[in-house]
């Protein structure tokens, strides 16, 4: 007779698994030969009985006797335990203990059978024991139900490694998948799945399973091709309901959309309007048309779809992005106004969302690009919409935005884009825009009048330093603080920020900057700090602007003027006035008038006087008398008497507001009596009488009035009063004078004579004076020549003789002047 026990599956079966998850328990067989001799076998007799035990309590009629039933179980429990104790070696033993853990748990004594299930499958892991596989699968779903995922995977585990059942491996590595996700570890769980998928003979719907699982990992790990391999092998899948299907259908159409298989995607898309309930996303598949389109830079023919005009799509949502896409394929082909008119489209179509956002902040810029008057508006439209919004409270753009408004702003309304700048958190920017924008704010602030903000503007300017460092830019930080420390007094500090950009930033144009306004700022208390800055300018920098080196130029030729270095000066003023004239043309004249004056270079000074009263009259009007009484009288010096008449003529004329009254007084008699020479020279005798009489009545000494009155003889002589010419000569003589000056006046008596052809009496007042000043080289030569002339005419020739011979041998080759023979002729 045969006889067989059964054990009913002690393995929980998960929600949606195929049926044939619900695997059976191993059966025992027992075979009893009738014609087999009886042999006594304890072991196998007490296993025999425990399992017809447990089969009672398995028969139908029992299971309507619960208490019957119930002890039935508990007694085969303590056979199956007695069995397990007895013979602790026996190839029995881990299924006796298997069907005690089944009794235990069928009278509800969950903790002893799962100690016993434990003991099962933690003693005979890996000995491809079946009851130690059902153990552990029994523990590990008991697990999972309490999500206890790392007890579950180490039982999954031991249930993996002891089962030889094709169909029930299957059913673990799903579910160690399954577990491995819930923990978080995406790569143990794309191993069991794919070992899952690997396994041959796997039934549909675990396929289904493992493919449903696998494909958001490789989305979630950016594996896009082989995510869309999975959706669409699951696509594939036969017995997906509609629903399952249809987003497999869509998730594989996006995919395709990313990978840029814009044809697959367009086919996968039309297959939504075929499955019930996805025909909503028909549209999305014409939106993804577009953004395919987009990505491939084709702009040109969204543009042309675009102006074709195109169907609703009867979603605000996709109609935002939509008008968002085509509004930038606009703004890329440069057409800024239907840009400008898509972005107000996002915005009405989805209002106060991230995508109204990103179109008000692109048309903003299409504004800019364009130049457009409607900027100003369109930037207080966004601050207003979404930075004054607590929802985009914190969004980088807000900053962005506030940054090209105030940039904008700066020419129209200063104090407004001072506030905007201060507004900008520049943390928020991108951070290759930042050093950029934060210059620029700390500059903005740096303008405003309020002395808070140029506070605040230091501030950020020394943040920018110590952020921005190694920036090209922090030279320029370090000008624009420099100016705010001497704004505010801060002189030593301004100067080492001056200093700081000289030393470190080389032939730069911010080190020429640096160079300048240190110049500048030492100008008024530091003169030789100054020329050393600006020589600095000119040594480092010989090709900046015009203006900045005749600037230099003017400035370190003053400094060296005032210091007594006129001869340093000079070619500064020469270079100041080379490169701009028109600014420093007259005021150079002048200083170069002052500086030759200095080194009493009177060549010099004469070209610089004519210079300047040809170019600026009124500056060379305000020059110090002393300058043209020094002048004329060198002049006069020299022979140029028409310079001399000129210049002493001014001195003597214009009031010197410059100068006391005492020196005024001291110096005029001098210059009048130059200036009667002069104009004496040049026959300008009325001019020339009155010099000289004007000399006359202010000196009082007699030798110096004498030699006045010689001059006003010749005058007087010039103007053909020759009575007159005699009376004043005779009474200087009769002053007592001698010497040089009593032999001209006797010279000048004798002029008066010839002049009035009494040339007898000429002749002797000639020849009297030859003779008694015979040690005089200039009036002895003079006076035998007109002693010559005088006997000539008064017809006495052999005395004439005498004379000539006396000048030939003592004064061989003597020529009188011009002006002495027309006279005598």
């Amino acid at each position: 007779m045969k006889y067989r026990f059964l054990i009913s599956s002690v393995a929980a079966t998960a929600a949606g698994l195929p049926a044939w998850a619900q695997y059976a328990s191993p059966v025992a067989e027992a075979v009893e030969d009738e014609q087999t001799p009886l042999v006594a076998n304890r072991e196998a007799d007490s296993m025999a009985i425990a399992e017809q035990m447990y089969a009672q309590s398995q028969t139908a009629e029992l299971r309507d006797r619960p208490v019957e039933r119930g002890d039935l179980l508990r007694r085969a429990a303590s056979l199956f335990a007695d069995f397990a104790a007895r013979y602790p070696q026996s190839s029995q033993r881990s299924k006796a203990l298997y069907y005690q853990a089944a009794c235990l748990m069928e009278i509800g004594d969950v903790p002893q059978a799962n100690l016993a299930l434990a003991e099962i499958a933690t003693r005979y892991q890996g000995r491809n024991d079946e009851f130690a596989s059902a153990a552990a699968y029994k523990l590990a779903s008991q697990s999972a139900d309490e999500k206890n995922w790392s007890k579950a995977e180490r039982y999954y585990t031991i249930a993996l490694q002891n089962t030889t059942k094709p169909e029930l491996k299957a059913d673990i590595l799903f579910r160690l998948g399954r577990t491995y996700t819930e923990m978080g570890d995406q790569n143990r769980a794309e191993t069991m799945f794919r070992n899952l998928l690997a396994t041959p003979g796997v039934s549909s719907q675990l396929v289904t399973a493992a493919l449903s699982s696998l494909g958001p990992i490789y989305v979630a790990t950016n594996r896009l091709q082989e995510a869309y391999d999975c959706y669409v092998r699951l696509c594939g899948q036969s017995g997906l309901d509609d629903k399952r299907r249809g987003a497999a259908t869509l998730q594989a159409a996006r995919l395709a959309s990313q990978l840029g298989k814009t044809a697959d995607s367009q086919q996968l898309y039309a297959r939504l309007a075929s499955i019930p309930g996805m025909s909503g996303y028909v549209s999305e598949g014409s939106m993804e048309g577009l953004v395919a389109l987009y990505r491939d830079k084709n702009y040109a023919e969204i543009v042309r779809r675009a102006q074709a005009g195109m169907q609703p799509l009867g979603d605000p949502r996709l109609e935002a992005r939509r008008c968002l896409i085509i509004g930038q394929a606009f703004m890329h082909q440069k057409q800024y106004a239907p840009a400008m008119e898509y972005f107000g489209m996002v915005e009405q179509a989805a209002p106060q969302t991230e995508s109204a956002l990103d179109a008000a902040y692109r048309r903003l810029v299409c504004a800019q690009e364009s130049n457009s008057f409607d900027f100003l508006p369109l930037a207080e439209h966004y601050l207003q919409q979404y930075a004054a919004s607590a929802a985009f409270a914190g969004n980088p753009t807000n900053d962005v935005v506030r940054f090209m408004y105030a940039d904008r702003l700066l020419p129209v309304n200063a104090p407004e884009a001072v506030r905007q700048y201060g507004l900008v958190n520049v943390d928020n920017l991108p951070e290759n825009a930042r050093p950029d924008v934060a210059l620029k704010k700390a500059w903005a602030m740096s303008q405003s009048k309020d002395p808070a903000d140029a506070e605040k503007a230091a501030v950020e300017l020394s943040d920018f330093i110590n952020k921005y460092g190694k920036d090209k830019r922090a030279a320029q930080a370090y000008l624009y603080r420099g100016e705010l420390y001497y704004k505010s007094g801060k002189e030593d500090l301004a100067l080492a920020d001056f200093e700081k950009v000289i030393n470190s930033y080389g032939k730069t144009m911010a080190a020429a900057t640096a160079w300048q306004r240190a110049a500048q700022i030492c100008a008024r208390k530091d003169p030789d700090k100054m020329i050393r800055y600006y020589q600095g300018l000119l040594e480092n920098f010989p090709q900046i602007k015009p203006a900045a080196t005749s600037e230099a130029h003017f400035a370190v030729a003053q400094a060296l003027y005032e210091k007594d270095r006129a001869a340093e000066a000079v070619p500064h003023f020469q270079e100041a006035r080379t490169i701009n004239g028109e600014k420093y043309g007259s005021q150079v004249g002048m200083y170069l008038a002052l500086c030759y004056y200095k080194l009493q270079d009177s060549d010099k000074l004469l070209d610089a006087m004519e210079a300047l009263e040809q170019e600026n009259s009124s500056t060379f009007q305000t020059l110090p008398l002393a300058i043209h009484r020094w002048l004329g009288w060198k002049c006069y010096q020299t022979g140029d008497y028409e310079a001399a008449d000129k210049y002493l003529t001014i001195a003597v004329q214009r009031p010197d507001a410059t100068a006391k009254p005492a020196d005024v007084q001291k110096a005029e008699p001098v210059v009048w009596k130059t200036l009667a020479k002069a104009r004496l020279a040049l026959g300008k005798y009325h001019d020339a009488l009155k010099a000289v009489d004007q000399y006359l009545g202010m000196e009082t000494k007699p030798y110096s009035r004498a030699d006045a009155m010689l001059d006003r003889s010749a005058i007087l002589l010039g103007l053909g009063k020759t009575a007159e010419a005699r009376k004043v000569a005779e009474e200087a003589i009769a002053m007592g004078v001698e010497g040089p000056l009593k032999a001209s006046l006797r010279l000048a008596l004798g002029d008066a004579s010839f002049a009035e052809k009494k040339y007898g009496d000429a002749a002797k007042f000639y020849g009297t004076t030859a003779e008694l000043f015979v040690s005089d080289k200039e009036l002895k030569p003079k006076a035998l020549y007109k002693a010559v002339r005088a006997l000539m005419k008064d017809n006495r020739p052999e005395e004439a003789k005498r004379f000539t011979t006396i000048l030939e041998e003592e004064f061989p080759g003597w020529r009188p002047d011009a002006k002495t023979e027309a006279f005598m002729k």
